[in-house]
């Protein structure tokens, strides 16, 4: 017993210490879950803020990390399947669907990093950290972001006056830099337009890309596009031209035959694990299609949430050293949620895309069938097409999935009583 007696105390302090750190930090967290979140200019956020509403308005100076979520379904009187119809609509315009998109405005200052995810965010405030933000139909920053910049949206634009001191990762379908970035910067998009400045080098993997005259480069500008570069007259660039050919444009000149016994390869084994998974978890299947039918904008936030989120866990486990195992476990089941929304997306378009056939709506086989070639079909669109393809589809079923197993009830089992032997049986 005295022998033990040191290692219980070390256990005893140690529990102690894990104790009173998991007390601090709960109590420098916030947790809101609301309609309408506001900061007011002058107040100050002591607390870390993780904020769920369907809208978000920071005006005055939060001292921590904001992790903001802006869900179309959380704003009160919002119609969120009028909402998606006209967020996937092509003839809606950006002025008619600003009046509805639920908004990430950040206008004060963040002393710490900004996590934000909403339909549309704007950032004409100073983000003192790093900014993680993920726009779904717009993204635009007029003001400053001290460190790094990682944006993605359907339309992303840098306005003038604004000015990001670290790096920048921007993706999106429009992509337009009028400000100044300090780092390197890389750019991947349908369109890109730069009018800044850049400090780094830019790298730029975009089918159409401009330039425009007033835009300075101190570095190089490597670019990856349909049509080759001419840059016109009045654009500074202190470093070198350089058209690059992008990995996969490199991978896909092997020869067609060969592309296509591939991409067979990779739907047959797709096809044979959706029929695997329908088999085994039929429930689990039923509900997340429930969900991706009813809400595909909720799905397509819960997925991009467990897409980010579930990594940074895995890192803070392994740094922890005890968590390895768990982290591991952890991995394992992020690579099958991955595959899985892919699979789970397929049967919602393959359902979807047979809606008009009444003798096909009950065969599961053909219905992942079609959706799993309807996916397919689209991945080998150019890059990055490809890319964005991939990682909304996979969002998708991956916030299905999610969304399915945290929706899962405990059974309740009801024992009826039965009657007394003394007490007489009802008339008929």
């Amino acid at each position: 017993m005295s022998a033990r007696l040191p290692q219980l105390c070390l256990l005893s302090a140690g529990l102690a210490l894990a104790l009173t750190l998991c007390a601090q930090s709960e109590a420098a967290l916030e947790f809101i879950a609301t309609n309408a979140y506001t900061v007011p200019k002058g107040q100050t956020l002591q607390k870390e803020l993780w904020c769920y509403a369907g809208g978000a308005t920071i005006a005055g100076t939060a001292q921590h990390d904001l992790f903001l979520l802006v869900d179309a379904s959380a704003a009160a009187g919002k119609n969120e399947a009028g909402l998606w119809r006209r967020l996937i609509s092509s003839a809606a315009t950006n002025a008619a669907l600003q009046a509805d998109l639920p908004t990430i405005a950040v206008s004060g200052t963040a002393a710490r990093d900004l996590w934000a995810m909403a339909p549309a965010i704007a950032i004409p405030g100073r983000i003192a950290g790093s900014a993680r933000v993920a726009g779904l139909r717009l993204v635009e920053i007029p003001g400053q972001i001290d460190h790094t910049l990682m944006a993605y949206g359907e339309t992303v634009r840098l306005a003038p006056g604004s000015r990001v001191s670290g790096d920048a990762l921007i993706l999106g379908q429009t992509l337009l830099l009028e400000g100044r970035v300090d780092g390197d910067a890389s750019l991947m998009g349908a369109t890109a337009t730069l009018a800044g400045e850049f400090g780094g080098t830019v790298r730029v993997t975009a089918p159409k890309l401009n330039v425009l005259p007033g835009a300075r480069f101190d570095g190089d500008l490597e670019y990856t596009a349909t049509d080759e570069l001419v840059l016109p007259e009045g654009v500074q660039l202190a470093g070198v031209l350089r058209r690059v050919q992008s990995p996969i444009e490199t991978a896909r000149t092997d020869s067609d035959w060969g592309l296509l016994i591939r991409t067979l390869g990779f739907l047959m084994a797709a096809f044979l694990t959706g029929l695997v998974f329908v088999a085994l978890f039929p429930a689990t299947t039923a509900v997340a299609h429930q969900h991706l039918e009813l809400s595909p904008w909720r799905c397509l936030l819960a997925g991009f949430v467990t897409v980010a989120l579930l990594p940074m866990v895995m890192l803070l486990l392994v740094l922890t050293i005890v968590g390895l195992p768990l982290a591991a476990l952890l991995g394992c089941g992020y690579a099958i949620v991955l595959y899985i929304g892919k699979i789970l997306t397929a049967l919602w378009l393959g359902r979807r895309l047979l809606r008009g056939v009444q003798s096909a709506q009950k065969n599961a086989i053909a219905i992942l069938a079609i959706g799993l070639l309807a996916i397919y079909a689209l991945l080998a669109l150019p890059f990055p097409v490809d890319i964005v393809v991939w990682f909304t589809f996979t969002c998708l079923g991956a916030g299905g999935l999610a969304l399915a197993i945290l929706d899962r009830r405990i059974p309740v089992f009801t024992v009826t009583k039965a009657p007394d032997a003394a007490s007489p049986l009802p008339e008929k």
